[in-house]
């Protein structure tokens, strides 16, 4: 495997973080909501090599909220609730969306609403994950400068996905470079994972019980991708993709952490759905 500048960075960046942070807590927690599905009619869209022609495939869209005892963080925030109940969802061009709960009536269930949450992160900013970002406009957005430049460019204020997020325009934003130890003290760190997007994310947990774990964001879309390499059509830069990939598998090997490929029910569909929680 190779290991690239990248994920030398990432792997001191983050033993530094974890070096100059204070004691890890003696809980955190994982919650994994039902944030929507998708049905994508043309798979071929997955891979630039041409592998999946002829194919469909259903994919899943959870979103994530990890309590800290210092602060909770949204992690991504599934297709919009505007499609809850909608029996025959919503087709857009090969994708089909549908909703079965919101995001706010899962969230209540675990006695939380949406502006007690202190910290949003998107691992992106496509719909699919950023749709129900307005609920979360009081919260600090965590964003790559890239990514965020991106998403309110003018070009993306004509799409109909910009009404999930626009509110974040205005939002308290913490603009981000490198990884962020978001408490310090190793147990939460976004990291840097471009290539998909022009600034996307993934995300590092630390739990006392469940070790460390890896959610993908976009990085991977289905298993086979993450075996093959393969680079979906539609990224936006191939080589920082491979770059991303060469970082996070090199962090999982000196780590031993666990991947949660986010979109495919095979990987994260395994975590306990909310209210029960991963520790």
């Amino acid at each position: 495997m190779r290991v690239s500048i990248l994920s030398a960075f990432l792997f001191f960046a983050l033993a530094g973080a974890a070096a100059a942070g204070t004691k890890r807590p003696d809980w955190v927690k994982l919650y994994t909501f039902d944030c929507g599905r998708v049905t994508v009619a043309d798979k071929d869209i997955y891979s630039d090599g041409g592998e999946y022609e002829g194919q469909s495939v259903d994919l899943i869209a959870p979103c994530f909220l990890v309590r800290h005892p210092r602060g909770d963080l949204m992690w991504d925030t599934g297709v919009s609730d505007t499609l809850a109940g909608r029996a025959d969802g919503f087709t857009s061009g090969i994708f089909t969306f549908h909703v079965e709960q919101t995001v706010e009536s899962q969230l209540a269930q675990i006695g939380v609403t949406p502006d007690e949450i202190e910290y949003l992160a998107l691992s992106h900013w496509h719909s699919d994950h950023s749709g129900n970002a307005n609920l979360f406009a009081g919260s600090t957005w965590i964003v790559n400068p890239n990514e965020r430049a991106h998403m309110f460019r003018d070009e993306a204020r004509e799409g109909r996905g910009f009404q999930y997020y626009k509110e974040l325009e205005s939002a308290r934003t913490m603009r981000i470079t490198g990884n962020l130890d978001l408490f310090r003290d190793g147990t939460v760190v976004v990291m840097q994972t471009p290539g998909h997007t022009p600034g996307h994310l993934s995300l590092r947990l630390i739990l006392p019980k469940a070790g460390t774990i890896y959610l993908s964001g976009d990085l991977y879309h289905v298993e086979e991708n993450r075996t093959h390499r393969r680079v979906p059509r539609f990224n936006h830069d191939r080589a920082a993709t491979l770059s991303s990939m060469d970082a996070i598998e090199s962090n999982l090997a000196i780590r031993k952490g666990r991947l949660i490929i986010q979109h495919d029910a095979r990987s994260s569909g395994t975590l306990p759905r909310a209210p029960e929680y991963l520790e």
